[in-house]
């Protein structure tokens, strides 16, 4: 979330276009159809589609099984891990 508002802040966007692919088919449905129950996931899909619009460039969210993400080796970067 800090490098993408950094980006948009610095006018870095404009013009571009994002993916996001998340394990949480959640986020995918807030991106799309604007509600959901966990506030904070509410609230981080909400300001990325504020900064998309601020900043003039297009987010594409799309929901990704997790085991594809673990065959793949991704997942611990969504864990934030060394392995």
């Amino acid at each position: 979330m800090e490098t993408v508002r950094d980006a948009a802040g610095a006018g870095k966007l404009a013009g571009a276009e994002m993916f996001m692919f998340t394990d949480t088919q959640m986020a995918e449905r807030v991106y799309y159809k604007g509600s959901a129950t966990e506030e904070l996931l509410f609230e981080m899909v909400f300001e990325l589609r504020l900064l998309a619009l601020e900043a003039g460039f297009t987010l594409h969210v799309i929901h990704v099984a997790g085991t594809r993400l673990i065959d793949r080796g991704v997942d611990p970067l969504s864990r934030a891990s060394d392995s």
